[in-house]
């Protein structure tokens, strides 16, 4: 069976995608912080542009969830909003 809500995704859904992404972040900055303190530059810098590649991935997908859950609230199609535009 489809959704009719295709575009908006589940609070759950969007609830583990973010932990998922926290502990990569969480990943990679522990391996920053132990190649820095072994004094390996290559490992260092290939952990910070891992984390900057998750956060190039997490802000867009922060946007559409963001807008997703606006959308939900302010949808005009909703039984609310139109009970309140008739009266």
């Amino acid at each position: 069976m489809e959704s009719s809500n295709r575009g908006a995704p589940s609070s759950t859904d969007a609830t583990w995608e973010l932990a998922g992404y926290a502990l990569w972040v969480v990943g990679s900055v522990l391996f920053a912080i132990a190649s820095a303190r072994n004094g390996d530059t290559l490992s260092f810098l290939g952990s910070v542009l891992f984390f900057a590649g998750i956060m190039a991935v997490m802000v867009p997908l922060y946007r559409k969830y963001r807008l997703a859950s606006q959308s939900q609230t302010t949808d005009p199609s909703s039984p609310s909003t139109q009970t309140r535009e008739t009266k």
